[in-house]
């Protein structure tokens, strides 16, 4: 039941991937996960009075989502040799193998950090590292001590932050809590690969107001000028009705209740946006590859229908699929709106749940770099 120990264990998701921040609540109860408060950001409304209005509880978990322009994700294997390949494994030795993968891929992504951010090394900050995977001599495994082997390789993450949005969040945040950041991309990629095994080519995911591009494991990241926020303004004027409705009038299509000439032409609205986006994708990556797409339903299921030939495969994850990654049962609380059971919220939930991994892997090296991380990291 992938490790949560309490009950009653309160998370705030926070989706910080486009300028209009919004955030859920959720809470564990028996076998279902229940959502009993959504909360969006107020235009010009400054972060913390935002974060103010969430009304964190001390001992609850707060998952920041955040956009490539704020936050950097990193993974990739560390490879070290050990001095004396004759001697069993000890704790003291795996302690020292983190500790000194986890400094090496500081000390080279920190850089990397820097540069995307355009920024000195004063501006960034260490938000949280892992161990992702271990190996000895090419090895997988989960717990060495008492292995022979010359190599280790020792798979790490770590999410970097700017300082100033940093700072920002932290004034906001009973300092009891713990707080886990981590880029959106590397966050919903972790889906795909928990759904098939395999990951897509091309990640996108169309915000509110934008929709970002990832390919190659976040490695490439680009920005669309426009998100389901345009979609639902398109599809209110074709479809006669203020655009948000359309969250609605998209249910009531999938579930049956329209009558089937305004359901085809509505669909049909729908496949020209998605091809369009498609072909703006083209622009920037041709011929296109595999695709995993998010968006808020019930508009992803919708375009789900609208699989074209442009592409070898389109993954469009849908909350009943994440449900199953989490063995949860989710749900929401009456006047709770629809948007709150977007799967970005869940894939936040689910990269979270994951690194909390038992033994080593998932595990945090705070310890490792306890002075560069803020003491209330998890």
């Amino acid at each position: 039941m992938w490790g949560i120990a309490s009950t009653r264990e309160y998370f705030y998701i926070v989706d910080a991937t486009d300028v209009a921040w919004r955030a859920i609540r959720t809470y564990l109860k028996g076998d279902a996960l229940t959502i009993d408060a959504y909360c969006e950001v107020v235009t010009g409304e400054p972060v913390g009075v935002f974060l103010g209005r969430l009304d964190i509880k001390k001992s609850a978990t707060v998952i920041f989502m955040h956009s490539g322009k704020n936050a950097a994700t990193f993974a990739a294997p560390v490879e070290l040799e050990k001095q004396h390949e004759e001697k069993p494994i000890a704790e003291e030795d795996l302690a020292s193998i983190f500790r000194k993968a986890t400094l090496q891929f500081f000390n080279h992504f920190s850089e990397e950090a820097r540069r995307r951010f355009r920024v000195d090394d004063v501006a960034i900050l260490l938000a949280n590292s892992r161990i992702m995977g271990l190996e000895f001599d090419g090895v997988s495994c989960i717990n060495p001590l008492g292995m022979r082997a010359r190599r280790a390789g020792v798979r790490v993450e770590q999410t970097f932050l700017q300082r100033v949005l940093h700072d920002q969040i932290s004034a906001a945040l009973p300092e009891t809590c713990r707080v886990f950041h981590i880029e959106s991309g590397a966050a919903l990629y972790a889906v795909l690969r928990g759904k098939s095994g395999k990951a897509a080519e091309l990640l996108v995911h169309v915000a509110c107001g934008v929709t970002h591009l990832y390919r190659d494991q976040l490695s490439y990241n680009y920005q669309l000028p426009t998100g389901f926020k345009h979609w639902y303004e398109t599809l209110g004027k074709e479809a006669g009705v203020p655009p948000e409705h359309i969250p609605a009038v998209s249910a009531a299509i999938l579930r049956g209740d329209a009558s089937e000439r305004f359901a085809a032409l509505f669909k049909r609205s729908v496949r020209t946006l998605f091809s369009s986006l498609l072909a703006e994708c083209e622009k920037h990556i041709s011929p296109l590859p595999s695709i995993l797409f998010f968006t808020d339903e019930p508009l992803g299921s919708i375009v789900g229908e609208s699989q074209t030939a442009k592409t070898s495969a389109i993954f469009i994850p849908n909350k009943e699929e994440l449900s199953d990654l989490l063995h949860f049962g989710v749900n929401a609380a009456p006047r709770v709106p629809e948007s709150a059971l977007s799967p970005v919220f869940l894939a936040g939930l689910i990269a979270f749940i994951r690194r909390r991994g038992d033994n080593y892997e998932g595990a945090s090296t705070k310890g490792s770099v306890n002075w560069l991380i803020p003491h209330n990291s998890i």
